[in-house]
């Protein structure tokens, strides 16, 4: 009898427990906050956005001085850095090149 109290506990105890929760990776943010904060703290606005076939959302920012930029993909609600450097050169010619 006192094992079958045991179990009843064990399995009571694991239903009563939540799985801990996924933080975001430390290079994302909600869209609103990580879109300000490029903004706001680096100057940088965006140039140019591409979706996915999967929804994401690809956009470039480029700080005014055409130094400083950003890459950031969105997927639904959460905003993730992908790639951020500095200088900056157009190559090609004209849209979609």
């Amino acid at each position: 009898m006192r094992w079958i109290a045991a179990a009843c506990l064990l399995l009571l105890s694991g239903c009563a427990t939540t799985p801990p929760v996924a933080e975001p990776p430390s290079n994302c943010a909600p869209v609103r906050e990580g879109l300000r904060a490029l903004q706001h703290r680096y100057g940088e606005q965006p140039i140019w956005q591409a979706r996915t076939r999967d929804g994401t959302m690809t956009v470039l920012f480029l700080a005014p001085d055409g130094h400083g930029w950003t890459v950031v993909e969105i997927r639904g609600e959460l905003a993730c850095v992908v790639l951020s450097g500095v200088g900056w050169a157009t190559i090609g010619g004209g849209e979609g090149a």
